[in-house]
């Protein structure tokens, strides 16, 4: 296995994959799943408080969540001129 030397121009591609699919995807499943919990408790009648303390809660957890997906999807990419690999020492 090759080592490529780690340039601006790599940096910036794996950031750009990472801030994108991260701010993007967590935006829309966010949204989805909130709205999805917000209905439901809003059925059952829960009071505007409490939908945001879950929603909140549950926004924070399904960040972290999406973030390390986020950092698997940009250890598997294949950029075009490389890709990452974690080796064992």
């Amino acid at each position: 296995m090759q080592e490529v030397e780690i340039t601006i121009e790599r940096v910036l591609r794996v950031i750009w994959l990472i801030v994108w699919r991260g701010v993007l995807g967590g935006l829309v499943t966010g949204a989805v799943i909130g709205a999805v919990i917000g209905f439901v408790m809003g059925a059952l009648g829960s009071s505007r408080e409490h939908v945001k303390i879950v929603t909140s809660i549950v926004g924070i957890v399904w960040g972290v969540i999406w973030y390390v997906l986020v950092f698997k999807m940009a250890l598997e990419k294949q950029y075009k001129d490389f890709r990452i690999a974690l080796i064992a020492r």
